[in-house]
């Protein structure tokens, strides 16, 4: 009576044991799967907010005055004033592009950088190479400012300024952006 007890334990025992090595198996090929699509998922957002942010500074007038919210999940969103870019830094799993080569899209430049144990993707654009050139200024003076992720909401206003050094091939819109 007492063999059988014990027969019951030890194949309950062996049995949990094959599940949960069944578990881990699946949890350890299955996992590094899903970082991946996580990851190509917020670049593919991040690069949308890029996109919809350069828009805005697109169709701006003299005077206009626009406030957008923008969220951070991953990554940070950088407004450099200095090199008149903003720009988008991801750490990934997941190589959105290819290696070291900048690619265009939307207008967006895009590039993947090899680190340690993973990627860190780019997304940018540069205000000084359009035909229409802009002189970035971060909360009224050339500055950079970080965004880094938060649950809440940043609020961005963007304010065209109007012409810098108006008539002479240095001619910049000067657009500040206050956080």
């Amino acid at each position: 009576m007492f063999k059988k007890k014990a027969q019951v334990w030890v194949e309950t025992v062996i049995y949990t044991l094959i599940a949960f090595l069944m578990i881990s198996l699946v949890l350890f090929y299955v996992k590094p799967q899903i970082e991946k699509t996580r990851d190509k998922t917020a670049i593919e957002q991040s690069l949308e907010v890029i996109k919809n942010l350069d828009l805005e500074i697109l169709g701006m007038n003299y005077g206009d005055k626009r406030t957008k919210g923008i969220t951070i999940k991953q990554g940070k969103l950088i407004l450099n004033g200095l090199e008149d870019m903003i720009y988008f830094e991801i750490p990934s799993k997941y190589q959105f592009s290819e290696l070291n080569k900048i690619i265009n899209d939307g207008g967006i430049s895009i590039i993947t950088l090899k680190t340690a144990d993973a990627y860190n993707v780019k997304l940018y654009k540069n205000y000084t190479s359009e035909s229409t050139k802009y002189n970035l200024t971060v909360n009224g003076v050339e500055s950079i400012r970080t965004l880094n992720p938060s649950s809440t909401a940043y609020s961005i206003q963007l304010e065209n300024q109007g012409l810098q050094e108006r008539g002479t091939p240095n001619e910049r819109i000067i657009l500040d952006i206050t956080t």
